[in-house]
């Protein structure tokens, strides 16, 4: 599950990000982040998708060498709190 989520933006608009910064904060964005199967389980129930979904969906048009990717990793830099509903701006 990601850690931090971005509206406003348009699908797959973090694959041109290189960071984010919010409040004192920087994220430097470093790689694409492959999805791990953990998306295919209902987090309530603890059942897997029998349809393997989301992932099956984006393995036809975003899987890569490395894996199915989805989002991006990243390394912070500064100290801060992050909060639901903060602003971020794009480096």
């Amino acid at each position: 599950r990601p850690n931090i989520v971005v509206s406003g933006a348009k699908a797959w608009a973090e694959d041109g990000w290189s960071g984010l910064v919010t409040g004192n904060v920087r994220l430097d964005l470093v790689k694409p982040c492959s999805r791990c199967v953990m998306t295919t389980v209902d987090p309530e129930q603890g059942i897997n998708d029998p349809d393997q979904q989301p992932l099956r969906m984006l393995a036809t048009y975003r899987n890569r060498v490395s894996g199915i990717m989805f989002g991006k990793n990243g390394v912070h830099t500064g100290e801060g709190p992050l909060r639901v509903g903060d602003s971020v701006s794009l480096t």
